[in-house]
């Protein structure tokens, strides 16, 4: 039998919705292809083999990927990426010559693909609300990177710092030096971003993030030698680093202060044969690809030409930051951010 073992029962079983299997009646008869030459008992040879070609392949693997995706907690932006992935996919018409039957089947595999896709959509929506898993994990992030922003001289966000945050920050750096510091809060994203592990038969630059993890890791233990005092000296204070950094950024989440942003249209999407380079090797801001993804209806507030939004003020900081210091989203070309309005008086 072809490909990964499938048989036309395996493959009709992933039609599930009414819809689409009314599109089976004109194919199948008594579990059999209706243009089957045997009729005899089933599973049966040649109707597995019949039914079976790459397009098949490919709309079956997909299927099980967005059931998989929404069997998951959206609770993480590797989650929100593969769900633009499955979304961003596009099913074709099997080519001329293949048999009648199986075009209609196929047909229905598209169809039940296409409802999955539309309730995709729906867990990408209601993730991303105020308070939802997606939007819940953006908070963290921004406000973990703003821990490592707050070893640079601050700006304009300066006055929505409070005498704790800043007793906490300075605490940190009398324990921890900056760069290190700054390392420690990039590994902690990076968790946040990879979640658990989602493995997709139709994505494998997913894979790429967990890698990308794992090399952070390697950058906060670099200058240090393998075995030495240093090492287990930094290993044994890592833990109590980073729940003082987790500490510090939800004090950071917590505090008021909304700030105006505008945003520009959207731009070209990355294209699929270089996104695991990218999702790999490039400096990304996640905050960027949370808006790209969902359009961050918890913080929208009106769209015209351009997109505004009222976000957290830390939201803010890590915006304008990542997009001065080169960071892109992990979904478009180019970073969308306009500018920041802000009202430099202190919101209760």
């Amino acid at each position: 039998m072809k490909g990964r073992g499938l048989s036309l029962a395996a493959v009709t079983s992933r039609i599930d919705n009414e819809t689409a299997r009314k599109t089976l009646d004109g194919a199948l008869f008594d579990s059999h292809l209706r243009c089957c030459p045997r009729m005899g008992d089933t599973p049966c040879q040649w109707c597995d083999w019949a039914v079976v070609t790459t397009d098949t392949e490919h709309l079956v693997a997909a299927i099980d990927d967005a059931d998989s995706l929404l069997a998951a907690s959206p609770s993480s932006l590797q989650w929100s990426l593969a769900a633009w992935s499955i979304n961003e996919s596009v099913t074709t018409l099997p080519a001329v010559g293949v048999r009648a039957e199986v075009a209609l089947i196929m047909q229905a595999m598209e169809n039940a693909f296409r409802e999955r896709q539309e309730r995709v959509r729906t867990a990408i929506a209601q993730a991303a609300v105020a308070g939802g898993e997606l939007e819940q994990c953006c908070v963290r992030i921004a406000s973990i990177r703003s821990v490592a922003k707050m070893t640079h001289p601050a700006s304009w966000w300066e006055h929505y710092l409070s005498s704790a945050i800043r007793a906490k920050s300075h605490g940190l750096l009398q324990r921890i030096e900056v760069d290190r510091l700054r390392r420690i809060c990039t590994f902690e994203i990076e968790r946040m971003v990879t979640g658990e592990p989602i493995n997709l038969q139709t994505q494998p630059e997913l894979n790429s993030l967990q890698r990308r993890r794992e090399g952070h890791r390697r950058f906060i233990f670099s200058e240090v030698d393998r075995g030495s005092i240093e090492e287990l000296a930094l290993e044994a204070v890592l833990d109590e680093i980073t729940e003082g950094i987790l500490a510090l950024a939800a004090s950071i989440a917590d505090s008021p202060g909304l700030v105006p942003v505008r945003l520009l249209p959207s731009r070209p999407a990355h294209v699929k044969a270089v996104r695991a380079s990218i999702w790999l090797s490039c400096s990304i801001d996640w905050v960027q690809t949370f808006i790209d993804i969902t359009g961050a209806p918890c913080w929208r507030t009106q769209q015209d030409e351009a997109v505004m939004l009222t976000v957290p003020w830390f939201v803010a900081v890590d915006l304008e930051g990542n997009k001065s210091a080169g960071l892109m989203s992990a979904t478009e070309q180019e970073h969308r951010l306009a500018n920041i309005q802000t009202d430099l008086q202190r919101k209760d």
